[in-house]
């Protein structure tokens, strides 16, 4: 006898056959068995049979699980989206080749990944026109401020500094001519030109026309 048989044949009004628990004793089985068993020898061969559930049921072995290889087109179209994820969005140009060759089988997940991209490009979006906004009102503070504390000029006022700064330039020019004439001796200086001077270096014999005889 084994052990799923000895279950069978017990009898359910018969308190020395469970324990107090309702589970098969270990000594009954044993006994029937002719043979020691343990606990868990019982447990292994009908883990769910008690006093109270007394159909004999034997654990089926856990088949593997048949693993089917992946076709070669999926794995195609795992890499094409996988690259296409890693990039920026492609122009009409760019996608409609790109489109063309695109295995049928896995147009659902390209459309699934262009939605991410599109997610994507919107929320970058909301985050620049977020940043613009914060500008313009940095903008707008500062200029606000300038306004307050910056006096405005006006064309007559930019007219009168552009006078007073020539004004400034030419006195500036004066007191620098004047530094420089300071302790020099003008009679030293010839006024005439570098040609007078010139001329007058040169021998002047001959110069005077002769006289006329007088006739008479």
């Amino acid at each position: 006898m084994n052990i799923l048989q000895v279950l069978s044949s017990m009898d359910g009004m018969e308190d020395s056959q469970w324990t107090t628990n309702g589970d098969p004793t270990v000594e009954y089985v044993s006994e029937k068995m002719g043979n020691k068993v343990s606990r868990q020898d019982i447990i292994n061969a009908a883990p769910k049979f008690n006093r109270s559930n007394m159909v004999v049921e034997a654990e089926e072995p856990d088949e593997p699980e048949e693993t089917e290889e992946e076709p070669e087109e999926n794995n195609e179209v795992r890499d094409m989206l996988s690259d296409m994820l890693s990039k920026d969005p492609m122009i009409a140009q760019e996608f409609a080749s790109f489109l063309s060759g695109f295995p049928t089988a896995g147009l659902i997940d390209l459309e699934k990944v262009l939605i991410i991209q599109k997610d994507v490009a919107e929320a970058a979006e909301r985050l620049a026109e977020d940043l613009k906004l914060r500008v313009k009102l940095s903008l707008s503070m500062t200029r606000s401020r300038i306004k307050r504390e910056v006096p405005d000029m006006d064309n007559q006022s930019a007219i009168r500094n552009f006078i007073a700064s020539q004004a400034a330039a030419r006195k500036a020019s004066i007191e620098g001519t004047r530094a420089i004439l300071k302790g020099l001796d003008l009679s030293t200086l010839d006024p005439r030109a570098p040609i007078d001077k010139a001329m007058a270096r040169r021998n002047t014999r001959g110069m005077n026309r002769p006289a006329m005889p007088k006739k008479g």
